[in-house]
Formats: C-alpha cells, sequence, structure tokens
C-alpha cells in the first residue's frame, strides 16, 4: 500500500535509535515541495479534498529544513518534529492551489470511504496523505 512508505521510514528510525549510533532523526510534517502533485491534480481537474479536510498541517519549506538539518547535527540522539510557522486544513492548502492553477473552480469533497488511489505513484502518494491522521507541530526557531 501507500501506507508502506510512512512506516518503512518510522521502521528504519527505530532502528536506528536503537542501534547504538550516534543520529538525529529530523521529522518535518510536510515539506512544500510535496505539494507539487497537487497542482498537477487541479490541472487535470482531480484535484479533490478527500473527507472534510479538517486535519491541520504545517508545511516547511525546503530552506527552513534545511536550517533545521544543519542544527541537528550539534543534537546527537535527537528526535526533531518540525513544522512551518503556518497552519492550514488539508482543504485550504487544496483551495490555494485550485486557485492558483484554475481561479474560480471549487474544490470537491471526496468521502473518506471512497478513497481510490491513482495509478501514478506521487499523485495517489498526496491522496494516501490526505487521509492520515496529523498535528501540525508547534514550532521553535523556524
Amino acid at each position: 500500500t501507500h501506507l508502506t512508505y510512512f512506516r518503512v521510514h518510522h521502521e528504519f528510525s527505530e532502528r536506528l535509535i536503537h542501534s547504538g549510533l550516534d543520529y538525529a532523526i529530523v521529522q518535518p510534517t510536510a515539506i512544500m515541495s510535496a505539494f507539487y502533485d497537487l497542482l498537477k491534480m487541479a490541472r487535470r481537474g482531480m484535484l479533490v479534498t478527500i473527507g472534510e479536510g479538517e486535519c491541520l498541517t504545517n508545511p516547511i519549506s525546503e530552506a527552513d529544513l534545511a536550517r533545521v538539518c544543519v542544527d541537528a547535527l550539534d543534537q546527537p540522539n535527537a528526535v526533531i518534529p518540525v513544522g512551518g510557522q503556518q497552519v492550514y486544513s488539508r482543504h485550504r492548502i487544496n483551495e490555494l492551489v485550485m486557485q492558483a492553477v484554475r481561479p474560480g473552480k471549487k474544490v470537491r469533497h471526496v468521502p473518506a470511504g471512497r478513497c481510490i488511489a491513482v495509478p501514478q505513484a506521487p499523485l495517489s502518494l498526496v491522496a494516501a496523505i490526505q487521509c492520515l491522521p496529523c498535528q501540525p507541530i508547534r514550532v521553535n526557531s523556524v
């Protein structure tokens, strides 16, 4: 399944923590570039919000994430959850993308029980992510 991606990351982190090696694990809530696939979906008229889209997330820019990663080098054996300054609902992210690509067009809602994976892996991964529960991460220094 597409959630295997997330499971494997978690399992690797657990193994690394218990390996005896020094580590710093940076866990971004979402990276801005992950939403590029939403642009493709909006251009094709396929952008929908799964469920109500109320789940909150605070994506982080690649530049801010890079700073966190560099700072993590001085934090041995640390797990560092990180997110951006702005918190959005999943539906609001979709609305912003749609406004940028197809002004005036509304984002439709699809009931969560009807999540269907799109054959292209990146797009189906985005659909899977929209089904995940999430909480925004409080930002300290970014």
